[in-house]
């Protein structure tokens, strides 16, 4: 999202299409490894794990925080 604050719109594109592919590799991977996570007695698979993460790094950045 930090990429779409700041900079020009080749710069925006190009951080789209850069945090798509890193998000679209990370979340490949963890689902390739199995990885889960136990919190408080509920069991969330890592793909779970990592779009709750990924929620809440896109609702919590501000444009302070991309400059």
């Amino acid at each position: 999202k930090g990429s779409l604050l700041v900079g020009g719109s080749s710069q925006k594109l190009a951080g789209l299409a850069a945090g798509i592919a890193f998000v679209v590799i990370g979340i490949g991977l963890v689902y390739h490894s199995g990885y889960w996570v136990g919190l408080f007695g509920y069991v969330f698979t890592g793909v779970t794990w990592c779009l709750v993460g990924l929620v809440a790094g896109w609702t919590s950045t501000t444009r302070q925080h991309a400059a």
